[in-house]
């Protein structure tokens, strides 16, 4: 491990552990059994070896790394330092019930952050052979954490009713006078000063499954510095180590949804050096024509860019797409990301997109 993102990954993980985001319950009494010979064991694996004959859990030992002489260290220094005590004390703990899981043909996963043991389908045979090892510290079950989507919304839309006092101190009310709005520009701020709940936010913002989800009303093209109107839901994901926009839609004045939906290939899958790429929108772009472009990484401008048809029975009508792709010309391979725009005819700003993200094998 080298490096400051080499220390900021265990750093991260040390957090995790110590806010319970990775630690496995070392819970005692009566949901465990523990003679007073053997380490406690989770009544849930007992019942489990009871009624399937087999059971997954966790084996823990006792881990007392002292890291206090990190924080003398350099940046690079101490993420080193920690990371080969807490491997090491891991090894020489679990060292003979490696040994002996291995040796019985059983499938494991050692973990050095927690200095812990995963076994999986392992009979009762095997469990009583293990609890004889004195450092173990317990057996414990597996417990599954389960990531709930957000319910919405918590609290009734807020519209904007006047520029705020902190907006007019610093004058920027002068600046969108000028002609600049921010309009088309997305500003991320992560931090524990951050409320998420606050009533600006929780209708607005949601992470999940790795995606970045916002909901903002920008500048149209016609809307006074102070005031915007125009409502957009964006999503973003990690791509490549940058955030990138995965998809952005707006609303008619009438409240209808322009929506590109690209449909094959599916995201994150791999694909031949020539494929075709289908979906379909809501709302058919002006004279039927969206903008792809295709990023590779590394590069900021596009690999390429060109127009694509959209088949529609008429002007502002759900239309389809298929767009052929060959990188074999090129002799590409690798991961991609592949844009579908709709841009505004009035002043070429974004009004729709959709993103695909591929591996081109």
């Amino acid at each position: 491990m080298k490096g400051r993102s080499g220390f900021f990954w265990v750093i991260a993980l040390l957090v995790a552990l110590l806010s319970g985001w990775l630690e496995i319950p070392h819970h005692a009494g009566a949901d465990s059994i523990s003679p007073a010979d053997q380490p406690p064991v989770d009544l849930e694996v007992l019942q489990e070896f009871q009624e399937q004959g087999s059971a997954d859990y966790w084996i823990t030992f006792e881990s007392n790394v002292d890291l206090s002489s990190a924080m003398l260290m350099d940046w690079e220094s101490r993420g080193e330092y920690v990371y080969e005590q807490l491997t090491r004390s891991a090894r020489q703990a679990q060292a003979r019930v490696q040994a002996e899981l291995q040796r019985r043909g059983v499938n494991f996963q050692s973990f050095w952050i927690q200095n812990a043991i995963f076994v999986e389908s392992s009979d009762q045979v095997t469990l009583q052979e293990v609890l004889n090892f004195p450092e173990i510290q317990s057996i414990r079950a597996p417990r599954q954490i389960v990531l709930h989507e957000p319910q919405r919304p918590l609290f009734p839309a807020v519209s904007v009713q006047a520029v705020e006092s902190n907006l007019t101190h610093i004058q920027v009310p002068e600046v969108w006078n000028t002609g600049i709005t921010g309009s088309g520009l997305t500003v991320a701020n992560i931090d524990t000063g951050v409320r998420y709940t606050h009533r600006a936010l929780v209708n607005a913002f949601a992470i999940y499954s790795g995606e970045i989800y916002l909901d903002a009303t920008i500048h149209g093209s016609e809307d006074p510095g102070c005031c915007p109107t125009l409502p957009t839901r964006q999503v973003l994901r990690l791509w490549q180590n940058t955030l990138a926009l995965a998809s952005f839609s707006t609303q008619t004045p009438t409240g209808a949804e322009r929506i590109i939906n690209i449909e094959s290939p599916a995201n994150g899958t791999n694909v031949d050096k020539v494929f075709t790429l289908r979906g379909s929108v809501s709302i058919a772009p002006f004279e039927n024509n969206l903008v792809y472009e295709v990023y590779i990484p590394g590069m900021s401008e596009p690999f390429t860019i060109g127009p694509l048809m959209v088949n529609a029975p008429d002007l502002g009508a759900p239309g389809t797409f298929e767009l052929p792709l060959n990188f074999g010309a090129a002799g590409y391979t690798g991961p991609v990301r592949i844009t579908l725009s709709d841009l505004s005819a009035a002043d070429g700003s974004l009004l729709a997109m959709d993103a695909l993200f591929v591996v081109v094998k």
